[in-house]
């Protein structure tokens, strides 16, 4: 790509993410039976407690701050595992994120809102202690305080990461 980009492709679909030196992405396998205590909205929320910072799940898989989203979601259940994994919104440049992201004008006619840029924010709007490392350091904090039952099947995550690294997913059409 011209600017160096780099395009992913997610198994559980969704819309398409931009991603640069401003936000945070994460993922959280997890066995079903243990999905409840990783439930990436509660742990998201608990870390951004540490800077003061209180936010909402608004049921689309967002997570908000009144009507603005700084954090969009997906989640992969296979049956047995469930990926959930998203990004967020610290100090990213919006500016740049729209002139990638630019939805079909048909859908923001049908859904009522005029433009993205008021639709979303970064976190470094609300607090201006938060960084994308600290933010960071806080998850792990708080993700780590779940203890989990679980053996990992390395074998399995290398099949995995092999699979989805391979160009003819990314570009493909099939979602196997």
């Amino acid at each position: 790509m011209k600017n160096k980009g780099v395009i992913a492709r997610r198994k559980s679909g969704g819309g398409a993410v931009y991603h640069d030196l401003g936000n945070l992405c994460f993922s959280i396998i997890s066995r079903k039976s243990q999905v409840q205590l990783c439930d990436y909205r509660n742990l998201i929320c608990r870390a951004l407690i540490e800077f003061g910072i209180h936010a909402e799940y608004n049921g689309r898989n967002d997570l908000v701050i009144g009507e603005k989203k700084f954090s969009g979601n997906a989640v992969r259940d296979d049956g047995k595992i469930v990926c959930q994994h998203g990004t967020i919104l610290i100090n990213t440049s919006i500016k740049t994120m729209n002139r990638y992201l630019t939805p079909d004008v048909k859908k923001l006619e049908r859904n009522g809102v005029r433009s993205v840029v008021s639709r979303v924010m970064n976190l470094s709007e609300i607090s201006d202690n938060i960084t994308v490392k600290d933010f960071g350091h806080a998850c792990i904090d708080v993700f780590q305080m779940q203890q989990l039952s679980v053996e990992i099947d390395m074998e399995d995550v290398l099949v995995r990461m092999n699979k989805y690294a391979d160009t003819e997913w990314i570009f493909g059409r099939k979602m196997i």
